[in-house]
């Protein structure tokens, strides 16, 4: 089983209803700033808040790495690879691009040949990694946050490999916003289905 943990804390409370409405009717026209939520729950007298416990800068307040992806082996339950997964490219000062392994938001998808595709980290990346090893072995660059489980697929037209992945970002993680699908095909001497 190929997994993507977040270590990142959270918090949730009850809020009473009242109190939620006033509060989101002050904050219509405020940017969100990626730090809680709200489910309201218009059959209770409360709704439930919650989001990450941040830094005044945004970061995390445990200790990186924030997000990894790892293989299990489910028959001995043993982790058989782990490694962190993502950069602060897009998010830090100066983008500077630090491996910390980064919060994510959107699952991996295994072929049979032995990839794993993952695209859902705060940087605008689409990541392919050696299902067996871990080792990256290749990203393409996003035009915006890729919030999203990639599907693959052959097509039936030319025999082709493609790898697509919505890449519309999240305001609630404050990745980059866009409306793109991008497809990502895989060389003919490759396929992995």
């Amino acid at each position: 089983m190929i997994v993507a943990p977040n270590y990142v804390g959270y918090y949730s409370h009850l809020t009473p209803q009242k109190q939620l409405h006033a509060r989101m009717a002050s904050l219509q026209s405020a940017p969100r700033d990626g730090r809680s939520d709200a489910l309201p729950n218009p059959t209770s007298p409360f709704s439930v808040e919650f989001g990450a416990f941040l830094s005044p800068l945004g970061i995390p307040c445990n200790a990186p790495p924030w997000g990894e992806l790892a293989a299990v082996d489910l028959s001995t339950n043993q982790v058989i690879w782990r490694r962190s997964l993502g950069t602060t490219r897009d998010r830090a000062p100066l983008g500077l691009p630090l491996p910390l392994g980064v919060p994510t938001l959107g699952g991996p998808v295994a072929t049979k040949g032995g990839l794993v595709f993952i695209a859902g980290t705060i940087d605008n990346y689409l990541r392919a990694f050696s299902i067996f090893t871990g080792k990256e072995l290749w990203r393409g660059r996003l035009p915006g946050g890729g919030q999203a489980t990639p599907i693959t697929y052959i097509s039936e037209r030319s025999g082709r490999q493609f790898v697509v992945v919505a890449a519309g970002g999240h305001g609630g993680i404050g990745t980059t916003r866009g409306d793109s699908v991008v497809a990502f095909t895989l060389p003919k001497s490759s396929l992995l289905h």
